[in-house]
């Protein structure tokens, strides 16, 4: 079974199911407000955005608030097409029809064909989930259009990522009972540094949004214990790889530190990177 073929795949769009029902206005805005701040702009009049593994739809939705299209959201799992259908319909845009919602693998390039150029393409969380991060890296990268932006999102090297590697794996490859016990323990380990830390778990938990993008606390814990495939670069790495592609870094988050032992995860990066091709007049 290859790791690029969904059907070895953690199963994401499930996941993911549990969370929409529970998107509001204030995750929405929690989600406009963090792409604002990283983008460094108030909004996206007159870009197109393509969204790359769009899961419960929240960014692809958000980029629709700030005024971006046409939007396409793309993702490989049929549940996370329909929840951002379901998403879309929530909040009233479901007849938009410059935002499109449709089944692509970044890394299958009979699909990649199909995917048109974008002002800012976006990738929050996926590309190490692909089974073949580098060459959904490049793919993203090539549909950038001259002078665009390059969003992404990906796990950062660890002392830990080999054997978080195997969990990941035996969590996919398990039953339910299996899977709870891995999701209770991995909770309980977080929880419990919370505590010893000072922190209240409570507020912790209930906070969690409004630094993750309107996101869960728990079913970002399902996400990281059960996210196979999971390949992990350092920061170092994924800058080499697209400067030499023609793409300069204009942000990062958090701050380039030294690799970490990982114990609660391996911890991710935030990179923004702009095409150094100008735009010509037939842009």
């Amino acid at each position: 079974m290859e790791d690029t073929e969904l059907s070895s795949h953690f199963e994401f769009g499930s996941n993911w199911q549990k969370l929409v029902p529970h998107l509001d206005e204030a995750r929405l805005s929690d989600s406009v407000s963090d792409i604002q701040k990283f983008l460094g702009v108030s909004q996206l009049n007159g870009l197109s955005f393509l969204d790359v593994g769009c899961g419960s739809g929240l960014s692809s939705l958000a980029a629709f608030r700030l005024g971006a299209s046409p939007i396409l959201s793309v993702d490989i799992d049929p549940k996370n097409l329909q929840n951002a259908m379901s998403l879309r319909k929530k909040f009233g845009a479901d007849q938009v029809e410059s935002w499109q919602i449709k089944p692509a693998s970044i890394v299958n390039q009979n699909d990649v064909l199909t995917l048109p150029p974008a002002d800012v393409v976006y990738s929050w969380g996926v590309l190490h989930h692909t089974g073949s991060m580098w060459q959904g890296i490049e793919n993203c990268a090539n549909l950038v259009r001259p002078s665009g932006y390059l969003y992404l999102m990906l796990y950062t090297d660890a002392v830990l990522a080999p054997l978080w590697k195997k969990i990941k794996r035996l969590y996919t490859r398990s039953g339910p009972i299996v899977q709870s016990a891995l999701r209770g323990a991995f909770a309980t380990m977080l929880v419990s540094g919370m505590i010893l830390k000072a922190k209240n778990p409570f507020r912790v938990i209930k906070d969690y949004s409004k630094k993750n993008r309107g996101m869960s606390w728990y079913i970002d814990v399902t996400d990281w214990i059960g996210g196979y495939p999971f390949e992990y670069a350092s920061p170092d790495q994924v800058i080499s790889f697209l400067n030499a592609r023609g793409f300069e870094l204009v942000n990062i988050y958090p701050k380039i530190s030294k690799k970490s032992l990982g114990l609660k995860g391996t911890g991710s990066y935030q990179y923004l990177f702009k095409s150094t091709k100008p735009k010509t007049t037939a842009q």
